[in-house]
């Protein structure tokens, strides 16, 4: 890429924004709105191209991570006293207060500029653990990215949340990224459900996301 909108882009990804100042080249692509036009110079073939794209997605719509989400509210699901949540760039600017996601475990920061694929839209995490008898043996994991349950790759957090909630298999097995497992019965599970809510003060065992489902 050789110059965006007109300004020419130095050696370094730089480039001047103000007489005298210079930063980085996509400030302008930070200036467009969707639906306007991008116009870039690229060098291919040893020859100049100019090119116009269509600003037609956003990178919240690209990106497996999406990036500040405000005034929303964070969705969750409680199952067995497993906290899980959407991993999302406001969740690890939060967890990881110092430096944000730069700041998070290697294994979490290569989701961060990671996009969307056809079988992955989004990314499920075991946040943390609300500590009972039930979950035994499990109390040291947070933040561990749910990759299967009970063999089914996940793929978006409704996916999962249908999937704990609508299940008749007795046992649910559920697979971490670097192959870690979690045993889950789910008859303990609904049976202790109410319980773990009360002895943690929790009114409602999932965000509004999904009740408004049911109510």
């Amino acid at each position: 890429v050789l110059s965006v909108e007109g300004h020419i882009i130095d050696h370094d990804g730089n480039v001047e924004f103000r007489p005298g100042e210079r930063t980085d080249w996509g400030y302008y692509v930070d200036q467009k709105q969707l639906g306007e036009t991008l116009s870039i110079d690229v060098l291919r073939d040893n020859k100049i191209q100019q090119l116009r794209i269509p600003l037609t997605e956003s990178a919240k719509d690209l990106f497996l991570v999406p990036f500040w989400d405000y005034d929303q509210m964070p969705r969750y699901l409680i199952y067995n006293g497993f906290v899980f949540s959407l991993l999302t760039d406001t969740l690890m600017n939060t967890r990881y207060p110092k430096d944000g996601e730069k700041d998070a475990p290697a294994r979490l920061q290569k989701y961060a500029l990671e996009e969307k694929s056809k079988e992955r839209q989004e990314i499920v995490i075991l946040l943390y653990i609300l500590p009972h008898p039930v979950n035994e043996g499990y109390h040291h994991l947070d933040m561990r990215i749910i990759e299967k349950v009970n063999g089914v790759t996940i793929s978006n957090f409704r996916q999962f949340y249908d999937f704990l909630n609508e299940t008749h298999d007795s046992l649910l097995l559920l697979k971490t990224e670097g192959e870690k497992q979690i045993f889950i019965n789910t008859a303990e599970a609904q049976r202790t459900h109410s319980e773990i809510l009360a002895s943690y003060e929790i009114e409602h065992g999932d965000s509004i996301h999904f009740r408004k489902k049911t109510e």
